[in-house]
């Protein structure tokens, strides 16, 4: 998943205080970022600006919170 503007952010974390169940990012190395968190998303989304491989994935808690995240994400395909 590529941020590529301030927009972009914003967008996301609107997506993310929508979920009601908990999102994170998690590395391949495993580090996890609680996105609910509010120190760990400002830490996680920076890790996510960063990760020129993609290696950052996006976890979420329960069905719903999933197709939110996903809306987000047709979202910032377009």
């Amino acid at each position: 998943m590529k941020l590529r503007s301030l927009k972009d952010v914003e967008a996301f974390k609107q997506a993310i205080g929508k979920c009601s169940n908990s999102v994170w990012l998690e590395s391949v190395h495993g580090d996890k970022y609680d996105l609910k968190s509010a120190m760990s998303q400002y830490i996680g989304i920076a890790a996510l600006l960063q990760d020129q491989n993609e290696e950052l994935e996006l976890f979420a808690n329960g069905t719903q919170d999933q197709y939110i995240l996903m809306e987000f994400l047709d979202g910032l395909s377009a």
